[in-house]
């Protein structure tokens, strides 16, 4: 179970943790209330990301089976937010976990992500080794503490892949293949699993995991992570690529810009 968030001590003389200013001691999550992190208060039901409407679910979750339960981030993947995980990741600001993982852990209260562990995405040892350290690890042992759930290492990356930032789903889901693995001699009879990560984007990483999980034993598993990306949608009137359906003969007219944005 969860404990309370509100019992949570914050320590005084620091600073915000985005423009570096002054910051009241008892302000949440090391962010000042000069600065704005986009909030992702409009999402998929099934996978979290981000919606322009009122759709319950995303296009992709309307079309394909997901191996996670649900997936559950406080933040949209933009601006600030974008620059704070690329701050931990890459800059080696190991101090922020203990920050993000504050909103986190209030969004995994009020979502109801019970969970008997957690768990989290891992890292291939020589790319760990080069960081120094793994974002998803700190960021998931950080929720934990916060929650009062055990963290454990359960998940292994056996096989090194290129980063898969640019890449289009199918060539993350081709590039994963075979290259994560449950650490063997851990049981998950019924166990609800809670996987942390730092971002939402594809999903194809999230699902391998789970789908590994769940292949191992687990009952289910759901997804943490401090930002998502935004999502495609399809209602009624729309098919899967967000062209609106029109009577038969008449042209269809798209819902995009000329850069693929929403119009």
């Amino acid at each position: 179970m969860f404990k309370t968030l509100s019992k949570m001590l914050f320590p005084e003389g620091i600073k915000c943790i985005i423009c570096d200013g002054e910051l009241d001691a008892e302000r949440f999550g090391g962010v000042c209330a000069r600065c704005e992190l986009k909030q992702n208060d409009r999402f998929c039901d099934k996978c979290g990301r981000a919606l322009k409407t009122q759709a319950k679910y995303c296009a992709p979750c309307q079309s394909v089976r997901q191996n996670f339960e649900v997936v559950r981030a406080p933040f949209v993947y933009e601006g600030e937010v974008k620059h704070l995980i690329y701050r931990l990741k890459y800059g080696n600001n190991r101090f922020l976990a203990q920050y993000m993982a504050q909103f986190m852990a209030k969004t995994a209260v009020d979502s109801e992500l019970t969970a008997d562990f957690i768990a989290f995405v891992p890292l291939f040892p020589c790319k760990k080794k080069r960081r120094g350290y793994n974002q998803a690890e700190l960021l998931a042992k950080e929720v934990g503490r916060l929650t009062d759930v055990p963290v454990a290492d359960v998940l292994d990356k056996v096989k090194e892949t290129k980063n898969t930032a640019r890449m289009r789903k199918y060539q993350r889901i081709d590039l994963l293949k075979n290259s994560l693995a449950v650490i063997p001699g851990i049981d998950f009879a019924g166990k609800a699993v809670l996987l942390v990560d730092d971002v939402f984007t594809t999903g194809t990483t999230a699902n391998e995991c789970a789908g590994l999980l769940l292949a191992a034993g687990a009952e289910r598993v759901s997804v943490l992570t401090f930002a998502t990306s935004k999502a495609f949608i399809k209602v009624a009137d729309m098919d899967f690529a967000g062209t609106l359906k029109q009577e038969k003969g008449k042209r269809k007219k798209s819902i995009f810009d000329k850069r693929g944005k929403l119009l």
